[in-house]
């Protein structure tokens, strides 16, 4: 009865935690509508803000253009082409009567730009001639001051070829009117698209920091590296909105959102190098590491001669491409490959919206490339940036959910983490072994006094040990942990004399580990395996360094495991099973997977037995009853979770066995 009710309430708060999940995506719904229409709102503002506004006017009508050699009178917006000059020549007569403080505002586009009033030349960019270190050609807005007696002067503005780009693009529109008119006129016009790079430097903060604060759990130590993707894109975005942040003429922008965009490669393998296991990692890193070096060469060449404007935005969105499409894959194996059918149906959700969010970004990537690219280093299309504010919402969504549902289950697994102490606590005090130990104290107390007194100082230490440990989530110093195992072992000796032999190779200390987690390694090597054998056998027990690590060994001689016996070791136990929430199942399933993959099991000949299969599936409920047991469950679940320590066992039948447990 008790069983069935804690079923029932473990079901109750399964439904109660994916109601939970639907309030967050409704709230975070919610919040995208409300941006988007707020968004809106500002968009109407801005186009509404000329039409009625006395002091600026459109001067985008009636300009004359000197290119490809011809002579032409056209109205903005106009594609153009540099001539075989490199040059654009656009010449307009000024309007009459022009008031103080009134200026023209163009664009440049990358390329040098001079502006002259019936021959003088008025202004000029860049200002000065540039050491290499500022060598680079920025897209801006520009103001050009006039003067009243400027008054029907024909104003020139002439577009210069640098070395590094050709002008290829749409003059979408020049301004005349009142200099802080117009200055708070570009900020409201653009202020929307701005918004849109800002919020997702917002949201790629967040990430990071949530990547930071969780940086200890695996799942979402990517979050880091995809809030970095996020970051960069968010620079780049808000750069090329050209909104006028303080003033213009500002010549402090330099290619930075160009750099920006080629870090998003890089961060992107770094996200895969993370989130994937085995050869994908592997191939991940390989790819981190050469988008790192195309982003640093191109940067050096960018500052210190001259560069191709072309081809850094070709690199970027080249090479962006192909990291997503690489994410998109590994994604499509998560979210519907083999593994999926093992997944709890709220990570499996998770995981296919986010397999969706990211193969939004190639589409966008790849039609941004087919319907902009002649435009691709001057302009952005706006379904570029549509795509990667539906990629920037989506993954939010899935990582507020998933965080949201792992805090609710991170109870529940600190729950199962007192549970499996209390659980190997019990299992080392069971009342046979309580039995037969004061039955050999009382018997040695008649013949061997001496002997009976050490036996009665051990077995009081090893019970205040378990009682201390009982509530201990913090760890304890291997120093006392090895002090707690010479009690039991001692103990172990006096039951089984000269079949048990315990050797002690201590070389190091001074680190923690989780109470009762080495303990219960070298109990299972005494009852498992040397006393197995009728003549017994040795267990070592040894700690040392290796590399960056504190590694303890517990290894005996004694019968080893065979393939069922180290199955079972690794199985599911179906009744066990319903008793864990979300996360401590997976969790418990995860170590346990970590540890199987590091294993090796061989034959009495020595031949390796393979250990293939998914913990949480193809191993569930195998083994017979005999074999079952919830200690390595609970070690392996203590040691991730408490110290993030790995394991590895390695075994041959009928020669023994040995487990390494390496601490950071």
């Amino acid at each position: 009865m008790v069983s069935e009710r804690k079923k029932k309430s473990e079901n109750t708060k399964a439904v109660n935690v994916s109601r939970s999940d639907m309030m967050v995506l409704f709230i975070a719904i919610a919040v995208i509508v409300g941006f988007v229409f707020f968004g809106a709102l500002l968009l109407e503002g801005a186009n509404s803000n000329m039409k009625f506004h006395p002091r600026i006017s459109n001067f985008g009508d009636g300009w004359t253009f000197f290119a490809e050699g011809e002579r032409k009178v056209k109205d903005l917006p106009i594609e153009v082409s540099s001539d075989e000059n490199g040059e654009v020549v656009m010449r307009k007569v000024l309007p009459q009567g022009i008031p103080k403080y009134y200026v023209v505002v163009c664009r440049n586009y990358h390329q040098n730009l001079e502006v002259r009033i019936d021959g003088e030349l008025r202004y000029k960019y860049p200002y000065e001639e540039r050491n290499p270190f500022v060598n680079i050609i920025t897209d801006d807005w520009h103001m050009i001051e006039l003067n009243p007696t400027d008054s029907r002067k024909i104003m020139e503005i002439k577009f210069i070829k640098n070395g590094r780009t050709e002008l290829n693009a749409e003059i979408s529109e020049i301004l005349y009117g009142e200099d802080n008119y117009l200055l708070q006129y570009l900020r409201r016009e653009y202020i929307w698209l701005f918004s849109i790079g800002v919020g997702i430097i917002v949201a790629g903060i967040v990430l990071i920091i949530i990547g930071w604060v969780y940086r200890k759990y695996t799942k979402h130590s990517a979050q880091g590296a995809m809030g970095s993707v996020l970051l960069c894109f968010g620079i780049w975005l808000a750069d090329r909105a050209k909104m006028p942040i303080f003033s213009i003429n500002m010549d402090v922008k330099f290619l930075m959102a160009y750099v920006a965009l080629l870090q998003v490669p890089m961060f992107i393998f770094v996200y895969c190098t993370v989130r994937f296991d085995g050869k994908w990692s592997r191939y991940s890193l390989w790819g981190a590491w050469i988008s790192l070096g195309v982003s640093l060469s191109i940067l050096l060449t960018s500052i210190m001669g001259g560069y191709s404007l072309e081809t850094m935005t070709t690199v970027s969105y080249v090479a962006s491409l192909i990291a997503m499409i690489y994410t998109a894959v590994l994604l499509y194996r998560v979210a519907f490959g083999k593994e999926s059918i093992f997944k709890n149906s709220t990570e499996l959700l998770i995981n296919r919206i986010e397999f969706f969010a990211t193969a939004v970004l190639p589409i966008g990537i790849i039609l941004e490339i087919s319907l902009y690219g002649n435009q691709l280093w001057t302009e952005i299309g706006p379904l570029y940036r549509i795509f990667i504010v539906l990629y920037t919402i989506s993954y939010i969504v899935t990582v507020f959910i998933g965080s949201y549902r792992e805090m609710q289950d991170r109870e529940g697994l600190i729950e199962r983490l007192h549970d499996s102490q209390l659980e190997l606590m019990m299992g080392q005090i069971q009342p046979h072994f309580v039995f037969n130990t004061l039955s050999s104290i009382r018997t040695l107390i008649k013949i061997e006094p001496e002997t009976a007194y050490s036996m009665i100082y051990d077995f009081s230490n090893y019970l205040r040990a378990n009682v201390d440990n009982l509530t201990n989530m913090e760890g304890i110093d291997f120093a006392a942990e090895v002090e707690h195992i010479k009690s039991y072992v001692n103990i172990e000796k006096v039951r089984f004399g000269d079949r048990l032999n315990v050797e002690y190779d201590i070389k190091v200390s001074d680190f923690t580990v989780p109470p009762l987690s080495i303990q219960p390694l070298v109990e299972n090597a005494i009852k498992h395996g040397v006393v197995k054998k009728i003549q017994g056998g040795t267990v070592w027990l040894k700690s040392y360094e290796e590399g960056e690590y504190k590694v303890v060994e517990v290894m005996d001689d004694g019968v080893g495991f065979d393939e069922a016996a180290m199955k079972a070791i690794f199985s599911v136990d179906d009744d066990k099973e319903d008793d864990l929430g979300f996360e401590s199942a997976e969790s418990t399933a995860n170590a346990l997977q970590e540890i199987m993959d590091a294993s090796t099991l061989m034959d009495a000949d020595g031949n390796i037995i393979e250990l293939k299969g998914r913990i949480s599936g193809d191993l569930k409920g195998y083994g017979t009853k005999e074999h079952k047991s919830t200690g390595m469950r609970n070690i392996s679940l203590r040691l991730k979770e408490m110290a993030n320590a790995k394991m590895e066992i390695t075994s041959q039948v009928g020669k023994g066995t040995r487990i390494r447990v390496f601490f950071n």
